[in-house]
């Protein structure tokens, strides 16, 4: 099984620089005091994680059309606020925050079929597992559910689609241009990170992708 990969420098200069008073924190939640959210917390495989998606109202942040019966709570962000959307002490869920929660799904579903590949030279990592579970029902510690995307400013409803699936960005600040990787959880097929550029150029507003954020807490 792959081991965690380490924090980079850069991970840890964002945890540092931040207001030890910015937020409260108690034994199942914190309250984001810069709107006075409040997000439930757990901590799974020494990695503490926000269990709720951020709704942290950003700048360039949009909200999925509540008058949708499938709306998911949450805000989907830009590629270009990652390293600020979450509360300080916290950051964007990392390449190797996923690996560890994929390395604790496998280890639970008792199946030695199913494994974490990675493809180096790609920049894949996967988790395939065609028709064996249900990701969304069946072993899914951080609650992860249906979120969709946001192209062009237009939600689309993945609940609606087939397979369901939910996106969230992921953090490689050790990258020159590390706000282009992603995760898929493609329901019952796989779970993919990825990088790409297509969908994911800031200047192409009318096709650019935003997904939704997974804090976890700087340690």
């Amino acid at each position: 099984m792959m081991g965690a990969l380490k924090f980079t420098s850069v991970v840890a200069f964002f945890c540092l620089q931040v207001s030890f008073h910015a937020f409260s924190q108690s034994e199942s939640t914190i309250t984001d005091e810069r709107d006075g959210q409040v997000y439930r917390i757990k901590s799974i495989n020494g990695t503490t994680w926000m269990l709720d998606n951020l709704n942290y109202h950003s700048q360039l942040s949009l909200a999925a059309d509540s008058s949708k019966n499938h709306a998911p709570p949450g805000r989907f962000y830009h590629l270009n606020e990652l390293d600020s959307v979450c509360p300080p002490k916290w950051i964007v869920s990392r390449k190797e925050d996923w690996l560890t929660y994929f390395e604790y799904i496998v280890d639970n579903l008792g199946d030695s079929t199913i494994k974490i590949t990675e493809n180096k030279m790609d920049e894949i990592v996967e988790i395939d597992y065609w028709g064996k579970i249900d990701i969304f029902n069946l072993i899914n510690p951080l609650e992860i559910n249906h979120t969709a995307w946001v192209e062009g400013g237009q939600w689309f409803d993945s609940k609606m689609m087939e397979p369901p699936s939910a996106h969230f960005w992921v953090l490689e600040p050790q990258r020159d241009e590390p706000e282009r990787t992603h995760v898929h959880f493609d329901g019952d097929i796989r779970i993919r990170i990825h990088r790409h550029k297509h969908h994911l150029k800031p200047n192409q507003e009318k096709k650019l992708r935003r997904f939704m954020v997974r804090c976890v807490k700087c340690e």
